[in-house]
């Protein structure tokens, strides 16, 4: 993902983050500023998960969220 990306509704600055996974519990999922710990890296919450990681990026103007997953596109 490139460096200078800016929000795709206003144009303003973001910020990396992750949205944590909280599907066994009852509460929602929630945005994480930042890299994800590394025990993230390996661990998948169904059979299913063994895509690429998804990035998070949130404009810090807006709040709009922009889901990207890593890696080249097939």
């Amino acid at each position: 993902m490139k460096n200078d990306v800016h929000c795709s509704k206003c144009n303003g600055p973001v910020e990396v983050g992750y949205v944590l996974d909280k599907s066994l519990q009852v509460t929602a999922a929630c945005w994480i500023a930042g890299e994800p710990p590394a025990t993230f890296l390996g661990k998948r919450s169904s059979k299913e998960g063994h895509g690429p990681r998804i990035r998070a990026i949130r404009c810090k103007e807006c709040a709009f969220l922009e889901l990207y997953a890593d890696g080249p596109v097939e």
